[in-house]
C-alpha cells in the first residue's frame, strides 16, 4: 500500500517562513464569539490539507477524501482505524488515522466526543509525530469543545493534565482557549489558530469597558496582524487541500468575523466583511456540486452574513441583500430539513433555550423585529426569539 507520501522538505520551508457605543458593540461582537462553531469548521480544511500524506493513487486515501468532502461521520471512523491499524511501522499516519476517527467522532456528539478528544490528546503528545499533525490535533480539540456548544464535561477532559493544565487558571475558560491556540500557533502557524487567537482580543476590545485606548489600539493591532498573517498562510494551505471549496468557504467566513471587530471600530470599511462573505458565497457556487459537504455550512453563511449588515448597515441601505440572505435561508433548510435538522436548526434551538450568548439571542431578534420573513422563519421551526 503506498499510502504515506512525505512531505518533509515543504513542511520544514513552511515552519520557517511562517515561525459607536459599548452597549451596540458587545451586542454585535458576541455574536461573533458565540458562533465559533463557524470558526471551527475551518479545522477540517486544514485536515484536508494533511491528507497530501496519503498517496492520491492509494484506495484507503480516495475514500478518505470522499469522506471527508461529503462529511459521512461513521465512515470517517472506520476509514481511520483502517489507517491507524494497516500502518503500524509508520507513527504519521496513524497519528492522522486517529484525527479522522476523531473527526468523525464529533459530527456523533456525547460520549464519542468525550473519546475524540482522548485520541487527539494521544497525537499531540507524542513527540514522534511530525509537528504539524501534532498541531493538526490540538486545533481539532479546540474544534470539538466549540462545536459540542462548549461542553464543561470536554473542557475539564482538554485541561485536565499535561500538556494543557498549566494553561487553564481555574477561571477563565475563554483564555485558556486562546493559550490552547496560542500553543499550537508556536509549534506551527495555521489559519485556524490565528483566527481562534484574534477572537480573543476582539471580545476583549467589544465586551470590555476597562480598557485604555491604548490597549485597545494593542488589541485591534494583533487582530489585524493576525487577520494578515492569515491571508499568507491561506495561500499555501490551499495549495494542498484535497477540497478547495470547503477550504475556501470555511477560510472566508472565518475572515469575515475577524473583520468584524475592525469594521466596528473603523479600522476596516464594513464592506470589507461584506466582501468576504461574498468570497464564501462564491467558492459555494464554484465547489457544491463535488463537495456536499459545503451545503451544511450555507445556512450559517446566510445567517451571519444578514446579522453582521443589520448591524454594519443600520442606515437599511443593504436591506434588499439582507431578505435575499433570509429568503434562501429559508429555502434551503424547507427544502432539506433532514440534514438541517441535526445541526444548523439544533444550533438555532439552542440560542433559543438560552446555551449560548444572550447577546446573539439579540442579534437574532433584532433581526426578526425588522424583517418579517426571518421572524416568520424562526416561528414555522418552533422558535420565538420574543
Amino acid at each position: 500500500m503506498h499510502i504515506v507520501r512525505i512531505l518533509m522538505e515543504e513542511e520544514t520551508n513552511n515552519f520557517e517562513q511562517n515561525t459607536s457605543n459599548n452597549e451596540f458593540k458587545k451586542k454585535s461582537f458576541a455574536i461573533i464569539l458565540s458562533a465559533t462553531i463557524l470558526v471551527a469548521i475551518g479545522i477540517v480544511g486544514f485536515l484536508f490539507a494533511q491528507q497530501n500524506y496519503l498517496d492520491s493513487t492509494d484506495t484507503l486515501g480516495k475514500e478518505l477524501g470522499e469522506n471527508l468532502r461529503s462529511g459521512n461521520s461513521s465512515q470517517l471512523v472506520t476509514l481511520g482505524v483502517e489507517l491507524e491499524t494497516s500502518m503500524s511501522d509508520d507513527v504519521n499516519a496513524k497519528a492522522l488515522g486517529k484525527i479522522y476517527q476523531a473527526t468523525g467522532f464529533m459530527y456523533q456528539g456525547g460520549p464519542q466526543q468525550q473519546q475524540a478528544v482522548s485520541l487527539l490528546k494521544d497525537v499531540v503528545t507524542n513527540t514522534e509525530v511530525r509537528l504539524p499533525i501534532r498541531v493538526l490535533a490540538i486545533n481539532a480539540i479546540i474544534n470539538i469543545y466549540q462545536f459540542s456548544a462548549q461542553d464543561p464535561v470536554l473542557f475539564d477532559l482538554i485541561f485536565e493534565d499535561a500538556p494543557f493544565a498549566e494553561l487553564y487558571n481555574g477561571s477563565d475558560k475563554e483564555l485558556a482557549l486562546r493559550k490552547l491556540a496560542e500553543y499550537s500557533r508556536e509549534l506551527f502557524p495555521t489559519t485556524f489558530a490565528n483566527f481562534r487567537i484574534s477572537i480573543w482580543y476582539g471580545a476583549q476590545v467589544l465586551n470590555s469597558n476597562d480598557l485604555s485606548e491604548k490597549e485597545k489600539n494593542a488589541h485591534l493591532n494583533t487582530i489585524s496582524d493576525l487577520v494578515n498573517e492569515s491571508n499568507r498562510l491561506f495561500a499555501n494551505e490551499l495549495e494542498v487541500s484535497y477540497a478547495l471549496g470547503f477550504s475556501s468557504m470555511s477560510f472566508y467566513q472565518n475572515k469575515a468575523f475577524n473583520l468584524f471587530p475592525l469594521a466596528v471600530s473603523n479600522r476596516v470599511l464594513a464592506e470589507e466583511v461584506d466582501n468576504a462573505f461574498n468570497q464564501a458565497f462564491a467558492a459555494y457556487d464554484q465547489y457544491h456540486e463535488n463537495e456536499p459537504i459545503l451545503d451544511s455550512i450555507l445556512p450559517y453563511t446566510y445567517l451571519y452574513h444578514a446579522i453582521f449588515l443589520h448591524i454594519l448597515f443600520p442606515d437599511g441601505e443593504k436591506g434588499s441583500i439582507i431578505t435575499r440572505d433570509i429568503n434562501a435561508l429559508a429555502r434551503i433548510v424547507a427544502e432539506n430539513k433532514e440534514l438541517h435538522k441535526t445541526n444548523f436548526l439544533t444550533y438555532l434551538h439552542k440560542l433559543h433555550v438560552g446555551l449560548e450568548s444572550p447577546y446573539l439571542v439579540d442579534g437574532v431578534r433584532n433581526l426578526g423585529e425588522s424583517y418579517s420573513d426571518f421572524e416568520e422563519f424562526l416561528v414555522e421551526n418552533g422558535l420565538n426569539f420574543n
